[in-house]
């Protein structure tokens, strides 16, 4: 197995592939680096995980062939977690609400992640930085949720690997039986995922989203246990192939 991995430069966020080359390095791995420009010529073999940015890897993972089931943003299982209405529709929708004087969170579905970046609609301004999307394509929609506090647990094998917080404040820390339960739940989980859970205005603990763990970023975690939930999830992948 070679683990190959887009040269970090610069950017910010070139500290995902650094961390992945520390962890992958710390644990034995062959790792190569590359330019992203150069990925349709990388000498990819069974077994190998490539380590970049979503498009990058979507790339990659056509390329060897593996195909992945998309998770949803709000998982069937974990619905009752969210405490909030979710949805898909067509984008022309969430403009008519908007129009209407609704107030509503947007993101792009799973496989379209680099289309938009999800965010909240308030007013007709925050519909310009989606302007490009076409009123036909479907998205996932939710209730304009007031979370106070968000952490994210990285989760391998219904084991929590590590929680980061990432946005609010850092001292209103998740319902530890909220977040156990939640993975206890969560019944389609692939092997390795990252789980985003928050506090709301009223502290009750709700589900944010989750997210595949193939292509998630770093967030702090350790460089070795970052790896190793990379890892999981690509070594799952090749044994859905078979």
């Amino acid at each position: 197995m070679t683990v190959h991995i887009v040269r970090p430069d610069h950017s910010v966020f070139a500290i995902n592939r650094q961390v992945a080359l520390v962890g992958f390095t710390l644990r034995g791995e062959e790792v190569n680096l590359f330019d992203a420009e150069d990925l349709a010529d990388l000498p990819l073999k069974r077994n190998d995980i490539v380590v970049g940015g979503v498009g990058i890897v979507h790339k990659a993972l056509e390329r060897l062939k593996l195909r992945v089931r998309s998770i949803e943003s709000i998982p069937s299982s974990l619905a009752g977690f969210a405490g909030r209405k979710t949805w898909r529709g067509p984008m022309i929708e969430a403009r008519r609400a908007v129009e209407r004087g609704e107030q509503l969170f947007v993101k792009p579905l799973p496989t379209q992640t680099k289309l938009f970046t999800g965010k909240p609609l308030r007013a007709f301004a925050d519909l310009l930085s989606t302007a490009h999307v076409p009123d036909e394509t479907v998205v996932d929609c939710a209730e304009l949720t007031p979370f106070v506090s968000e952490y994210r647990t990285f989760v391998m094998h219904g084991e929590i690997m590590g929680v980061r917080h990432y946005a609010g404040d850092p001292l209103l820390f998740p319902d530890p039986e909220r977040v156990r339960a939640a993975i206890t739940a969560f019944e389609e989980a692939p092997a390795s995922y990252a789980l985003d859970m928050g506090v709301v205005e009223d502290g009750r603990t709700l589900l944010v989203e989750v997210n595949d763990s193939y292509a998630t970023g770093a967030y702090g975690l350790t460089p070795a246990i970052y790896a190793a939930v990379i890892e999981a999830r690509w070594k799952e992948l090749w044994l859905l192939k078979d």
